[in-house]
Order: structure tokens, then sequence, then C-alpha cells
């Protein structure tokens, strides 16, 4: 399904956004700031690297099974357009509600 590049990627990812707001909560705020849009609950970062236990969908649309009790990871996503460029390597047919300046844009990850 993902080469291992794509699953180091996504696996990095994961733990850079678990650890960004704990031991560089300065620098987590600042990208947080730039984010502009809001979710359209399509699920793609539910779906990083194996698909969440707790993501309901109902007509299509998905949803938290714990939405009030949410860990932080998923609260924070998306941090930054890198988290983006992960989530599109899911379901890149789909575009993320979130945005993020063009200059803090990385490089696109290839989908092989």
């Amino acid at each position: 399904m993902y080469t291992p590049k794509q699953m180091a990627r996504m696996t990095w990812g994961k733990v850079r956004r678990f650890m960004m707001p704990i031991l560089t909560p300065k620098k987590f705020e600042a990208a947080m700031a730039k984010r502009g849009g809001s979710c359209t609950r399509c699920g793609a970062c539910c779906k990083l690297l194996y698909k969440c236990p707790m993501l309901v969908e109902t007509d299509g649309m998905y949803a938290c099974g714990i939405q009030g009790r949410k860990p932080g990871n998923c609260i924070r996503f998306p941090i930054d357009a890198r988290d983006i460029a992960e989530r599109d390597m899911v379901m890149p047919d789909v575009k993320c509600g979130y945005t993020f300046p063009e200059e803090a844009s990385p490089i696109p990850l290839s989908k092989n």
C-alpha cells in the first residue's frame, strides 16, 4: 500500500505532531497561527499509516467516535504544510480544508 519511505515519513509526522508542542511550543504556536480553513471531514488524516479505530463514517462523512476526548495529536492536525503533504498520500484526489501560506509549502511528496 505505502512504500517504506512513505511509511517512515508518516511515522515521523505522528511523532513530530506529538512532540512539537512539548519541545518547541513557540514554534508550534507560530505554525498553528498560519493555519487557515477548516476540516472538511474527509477522514484522510485519520488514515495516516493506519485507519484509526475511532473513525466513524456516516453517509460519506467522517467523524471521531471519541470527539470530546480526542487525543492532542488529532486536535493539532495539521500543524503545517508538511502534514497536508502527508495526508495527500492517503487521499490525493480530495483536497484538505486546511491551508497554509505558500511560502510554508514543502516540496510535494511523491506518491511512490
